[in-house]
């Protein structure tokens, strides 16, 4: 079972809204949380973690062997700020980062 991102997801500053799912790839729009003023949109692969990549935490103390089991095989993940500009990508559009995706679907079809 894959785990799949959050339409909606808070952060302390920003709210980030899935805005175009593809095939490969996804788009979200970055706002700020008090104001909602659009930032942003952030474009990125999809990636999984698997669920084997958690195991090395637990008895650790963040986590436990009861929650280590309830957890998906496999998530996917937001990318971290060290990963724009590899597989992820800012933009001040929401065409342009949907340019983006698509050029992402295409290139994983070739």
């Amino acid at each position: 079972m894959i785990e799949k991102l959050k339409n909606d997801i808070d952060t302390t500053d920003f709210t980030f809204r899935k805005i175009v799912e593809g095939e490969n790839y996804y788009v979200y729009q970055q706002c700020t949380r008090d104001t909602d003023f659009v930032v942003g949109y952030e474009v990125f692969k999809k990636k999984t973690r698997s669920k084997e990549h958690q195991k090395r935490f637990v008895g650790m103390g963040s986590m436990t062997q009861e929650k280590y089991d309830n957890l998906p095989d496999f998530k996917e993940i937001y990318p971290k700020d060290e990963d724009f500009g590899k597989w992820a990508w800012t933009f001040p559009t929401e065409e342009l980062a949907t340019r983006m995706g698509k050029s992402l679907a295409v290139k994983s079809e070739g």
